[in-house]
């Protein structure tokens, strides 16, 4: 009898046999479409060869973070196109810092906290060890002038394709790096070091007369560079740390070179010397402020010149007497020193003497010593007391406003009361 348990236990294990058992013959050669999904042994023979032969068929992908950031481009002095490599730093590091001369322990792996990737940690010391190369590359001694004229000749050298030329070199490399902004870089940096080097050999040697002009000419130079040097340490960078080393030993030079024309004797400091050395910082920061329509810098500005020309005036008041018989003897005067007893001990009176031009001023005490107390010190006027007007404005203003020196204490409130006492 029929099983129907066993018939379809048979449909589905062989549907072939099952529908010969019901007297249902297939056909001897089936399609080619039943062929193929048929699970036999040789169909999955087949679909693994083909599944082999198509993986093989794909490039294998790269692990990723080894591929270049950077499109390939045509370098001008290379044919083949130039691609940026990665930086092998854990096979060449110590290698490339002993060919630059730098002591491998000194550029160790900084140890970061666990947060920190690796290759955060990687790039970190990578920026680190290529600042080294370039500092390296660029550090020369500016005080030194054949060292100048070395770094002129070879910036020019490289301005001009001289592959023996060190910028040169530093130019090729940074091409070739891919890096468009570093080549960029490279080229400021030049430039840079073209112009600072030829301002420093240019101020070495120079020389003025000593007249009015020469006088002018060489404060104002001097006082330039100072400033520029002062501007430099705002931002101590390793290459403003080498130009300000440049631009005081120009300075240096300046002075030795001009000692007479820069000399404290002159007919007219003020004019001649004082108002010529505070101009490049007064242009300068009053420029800034009319750029940004500042008012508040522009008047900044004239006030710290005007403060700075008022303290400058005491280096001239020198060749004093040494008491009141020997500045009697040479010619001074005996003036009113109501504004010069801030100090004086009670009962006790200080004396004034004055120069001949009415220039110079020193204080002596009852003892016939000199005073240098700040507030009471002797000064020198730009204007002769004689010329009010004159006298006032340039003497008289700037010392109620600034007092003496920086380290007077005194108020302006106390200046006036001194300047008005007349007992």
């Amino acid at each position: 009898m029929y099983s129907l348990q066993g018939a379809g236990y048979n449909l589905l294990r062989n549907p072939d046999e099952f529908l010969e058992s019901l007297g249902m013959k297939t056909s001897a050669q089936p399609s080619t479409q039943n062929s193929s999904l048929a699970p036999t042994k040789e169909n999955q023979a087949k679909r693994a060869a083909q599944t082999q032969s198509k993986a093989s068929s794909q490039p294998k992908k790269k692990k990723p973070g080894f591929e270049s950031s950077f499109e390939a481009y045509e370098s001008p002095y290379s044919k083949s196109p130039i691609y940026t490599p990665r930086y092998d730093w854990q096979n060449d590091q110590q290698e490339r810092l002993r060919r630059f001369g730098i002591n491998p322990t000194a550029h160790t792996e900084p140890t970061t906290p666990q947060t920190t990737s690796r290759t955060q940690n990687r790039d970190a010391y990578d920026s680190r060890v290529r600042a080294a190369y370039a500092e390296r590359e660029r550090q020369i001694d500016f005080s030194d002038v054949s060292a100048l004229n070395a770094e002129l000749a070879d910036i020019e050298a490289a301005e001009n394709r001289d592959p023996n030329s060190a910028w040169y070199k530093r130019l090729v490399r940074a091409w070739e790096s891919g890096d468009r902004k570093t080549y960029e870089q490279v080229e400021r940096e030049m430039a840079t070091r073209k112009e600072r080097v030829k301002y420093i050999l240019d101020s070495r040697n120079r020389t003025y007369e000593d007249d009015f002009i020469g006088q002018f000419g060489a404060s104002y130079h001097n006082g330039d560079l100072e400033y520029e040097e002062a501007i430099a340490l705002e931002n101590p960078t390793f290459d403003n740390k080498q130009n300000a080393e440049g631009l005081r030993a120009a300075r240096d030079e300046i002075r030795r070179n001009n000692a007479e024309t820069l000399a404290y004797d002159a007919e007219n400091p003020l004019v001649s010397q004082i108002i010529p050395e505070n101009l490049p910082r007064l242009i300068d920061r009053v420029g800034e402020g009319l750029e940004y329509f500042d008012t508040g810098a522009v008047f900044g500005a004239l006030d710290e010149s005007a403060r700075n020309m008022h303290y400058s005036r005491n280096r001239y008041n020198v060749d004093l007497p040494e008491n009141d018989d020997a500045a009697r003897a040479i010619g001074w005067k005996t003036e009113r020193a109501n504004c010069h007893q801030f100090t004086a001990p009670d009962g006790e009176r200080y004396t004034k003497y004055i120069s001949p031009d009415g220039k110079r001023e020193v204080i002596f005490n009852e003892d016939g010593q000199i005073v240098y107390a700040a507030e009471d010190q002797g000064s020198y006027n730009y204007a002769n007391p004689n010329f009010w007007v004159q006298h006032g404005l340039l003497d008289i203003l700037p010392w109620i406003r600034y007092g003496n020196t920086p380290y007077d204490t005194t108020t302006p409130q106390q200046r006036i009361g001194g300047l008005f006492n007349f007992g």
